[in-house]
């Protein structure tokens, strides 16, 4: 059973989604802002970044796909937000509550893992999620909780020391997108391809990544 996941890297402005109406997909943080470009809709949405530059618009992203009735996986926080003396409580000072289509998932030991520090993740841990790398990487493992028994990724472009960054301008207004942010992912990535216990294959169009073998979409669809 081959489940997709989708990045928001430039190439999906390329990517025809609507072909992959009908196939198992996971989708993650502003997808949503593809949706007037195809009838293409995820399977599955995950949301556990909340960038602070953005602030408090992760609530509308998060409540679009859940009163969709789309299983979404998402960081414990946004259901109660922060108890009220919390450092972070003015950032999250409440969520979004209960859905019963929201699979709630805490945060691992891994959570702030950046690879140019120290502490640093030693790998997956399934079954449960580890979620100190990036969002696709998230994605990954939730399809193959899924059941999944082939990954193929598409509009996962790499590349985030240059413009564009991902499908559509201002992602996250003054994003600060430099050498670090590129080797966060791609070493999510290299960990993906050494952890994952079924094949991953990159059907993107064009971008940088070359962890994984590349597969032409067209043929596999």
């Amino acid at each position: 059973m081959r489940w997709w996941i989708v990045g928001n890297g430039s190439s999906l402005l390329d990517t025809p989604l609507d072909r992959l109406i009908g196939e198992n997909t996971i989708a993650c943080n502003q997808i949503h802002r593809m949706y007037d470009k195809t009838d293409w809709r995820p399977s599955v949405y995950l949301k556990f970044e909340r960038a602070t530059e953005i602030k408090h618009r992760w609530k509308e992203h998060v409540k679009l796909h859940l009163d969709m009735g789309i299983p979404c996986y998402l960081w414990e926080t946004f259901k109660d937000g922060y108890p009220e003396g919390h450092p972070n409580y003015l950032d999250i000072p409440d969520g979004v509550g209960e859905y019963p289509n929201a699979i709630w998932t805490p945060d691992c030991e891994h959570k702030f893992y950046r690879p140019w520090n120290t502490r640093g993740s030693t790998g997956w841990h399934l079954p449960e999620i580890c979620n100190g790398f990036c969002s696709v990487a998230i994605g990954m493992q939730i399809a193959v909780l899924r059941g999944a028994t082939e990954i193929y990724l598409v509009g996962c472009d790499l590349g985030f020391t240059k413009p564009p960054h991902h499908f559509v301008d201002n992602y996250i207004p003054g994003g600060d997108y430099n050498a670090n942010t590129d080797k966060l992912v791609r070493m999510s990535h290299e960990v993906a391809e050494r952890d994952c216990p079924i094949p991953i294959y990159n059907a993107t169009i064009g971008g940088e990544l070359e962890v994984h073998k590349r597969v032409n979409l067209e043929d596999i669809l």
